[in-house]
């Protein structure tokens, strides 16, 4: 229905345009040779009523757009999965048995001849000299050391702080609040609606009574009413509307105030204290301590050595051998085979299918729309000898 529509009006259009021309008693226009001329059906120059003669000119051709379509061949790439089978090595675990020696220590029991010696305890009488000290008192004077104290007077020096406040000159930095104006790209997406439609020509039945030219058909000289001209279908160019969406970037700047701060250093007067020390001289008495000998007697006792020759009963061992038997137990080294168990990688080849990915070129047609500048008489002939064939064709296929 939209495309007998779109038809429906470009018929319209044309018919307006080739009517306006054809109206033979109120347009008027001046001809090349400069008489005043009347547009009549046939297409000529009638002079007007006070020229001799008549003078006849041909009107200049009326220029219509067209969209023409041709179709170009594209390549596009398409990916095939492809199944392909390769040999690959694997390895299994198998369990083999193997035989290996074990050696292991055996306990034998043995009577064995052996001579023990024991030590015999015996009790004899010895003479041992000994010494013993005795301590006897003697006199002596002995010189020792006895304290006394002594009191001196010393000037002692001490510091007495003393705190007074002074104007120092400082440099004191401090951040003032400062607007600058910024200029900030911002970047948004605007849709912009492409047309990027194409004529396209169909095949569409005429309504019943008219041929297919609408209201073009008093150019041709009407339709003879005949039973073919109403049935027969119409080939009509249509034209197909695609509006295509696309998101335009679109990149505005805008004004942007921003706060800094800025350093600024002034020199202020700060109160400061200072202490200072300052030197006082007082008397003290100290008293010391000091030693000095004095003889004194005593008695001590002095050790003496003495010795003495007495008779010591002591222990003495005496060692007496012999012989005993004795079990002792010797090691002895047995080898015995024994079987295991030992796990082995064996290899194998098991094919494996991976599937690859095969590109290949496949062509398509894609529809390109161009618009062209015709006449509109070519454009009226367009529809008329689609027309005839089929008009032609139309009681032979009735007769069939």
């Amino acid at each position: 229905m939209s495309g007998r529509n779109s038809f429906g009006f470009l018929g319209l259009s044309v018919a307006a345009i080739v009517l306006s021309f054809a109206s033979s008693a109120e347009a008027t226009h001046l001809c090349g040779r400069g008489h005043r001329t009347v547009v009549s059906g046939c297409g000529g120059c009638v002079a007007a009523a006070p020229a001799p003669a008549a003078v006849e000119c041909a009107p200049a051709p009326v220029m219509v757009p067209k969209m023409e379509t041709t179709y170009q061949t594209v390549f596009d790439t398409v990916y095939d999965q492809v199944p392909v089978t390769k040999m690959q090595t694997r390895y299994r675990t198998e369990m083999k048995t193997e035989t290996f020696p074990v050696n292991r220590t055996v306990m034998e029991t043995a009577v064995e001849n052996r001579v023990v010696t024991t030590f015999v305890p015996t009790q004899e009488v010895v003479p041992q000299v000994i010494t013993r000290f005795v301590c006897e008192p003697q006199q002596r004077i002995v010189k020792i050391s006895q304290p006394y104290t002594e009191q001196e007077t010393i000037q002692v020096k001490t510091y007495v702080p003393r705190t007074e406040t002074v104007m120092v000159p400082r440099v004191v930095t401090r951040y003032v609040p400062q607007m600058i104006t910024e200029q900030v790209p911002v970047t948004t997406c605007r849709q912009v609606v492409e047309e990027q439609g194409c004529w396209q020509t169909v095949m569409v039945a005429p309504t019943t009574g008219h041929c297919g030219h609408g209201l073009l058909k008093g150019l041709c000289g009407g339709c003879a009413a005949t039973a073919g001209c109403g049935a027969a279908p119409v080939c009509q160019t249509v034209y197909v509307s695609r509006p295509v969406v696309r998101n335009v970037p679109e990149t505005t700047y805008q004004t942007v105030c921003k706060t800094i701060s800025v350093p600024v250093q002034e020199t202020i007067q700060v109160a400061e204290c200072k202490t200072t020390f300052e030197e006082v001289v007082t008397p003290r008495v100290i008293c010391t301590t000091k030693f000095r000998e004095v003889e004194v007697p005593t008695t001590v006792m002095v050790k003496r050595a003495i010795q003495e020759t007495i008779q010591v009963t002591r222990c003495v061992m005496k060692p007496v051998q012999s012989n005993h038997q004795v079990t002792v137990c010797r090691p002895r080294i047995v080898t015995q085979m024994c079987t295991r168990q030992v796990p082995v990688c064996v290899p194998e080849q098991v094919p494996v299918t991976v599937m690859n990915c095969v590109p290949r070129q496949v062509p398509r047609q894609v529809a390109v729309t161009h618009c062209v500048m015709v006449p509109a008489e070519s454009l009226v002939a367009a529809p008329a000898s689609a027309q005839s064939p089929a008009s032609a064709q139309s009681p032979a296929s009735a007769q069939h």
